[in-house]
């Protein structure tokens, strides 16, 4: 079943999701099971969250890749994403 990720960044600039975009295009991507990504806010206070094919899939891309990425870029997290189960997915 699909989840919802919320992440919980703090204080993230366009310069920084850039960053973090770049670093990621480095290694396979997109990752497997991720399936939408939405940057959403304002400059100073972006935030992002998606839609990936399963929980697991999500944690291993965060623990394995991108947690390193964020350090080095200096995106803080205010904690752990949100994750939420998704009942019903549609694009119109």
């Amino acid at each position: 079943m699909s989840v919802l990720v919320r992440y919980q960044e703090v204080g993230m600039t366009r310069q920084q999701y850039d960053d973090v975009g770049t670093r990621l295009e480095q290694g396979e991507f997109p990752p497997e099971g991720l399936e939408m990504h939405v940057l959403l806010g304002t400059e100073g206070s972006l935030r992002v969250s998606e839609i990936w094919a399963s929980e697991a899939q999500q944690r291993a891309f965060n623990d394995d890749t991108l947690m390193p990425i964020l350090n080095e870029v200096g995106v803080r997290l205010s904690g752990p994403a949100e994750i939420i189960q998704v009942h019903e997915l549609a694009q119109f």
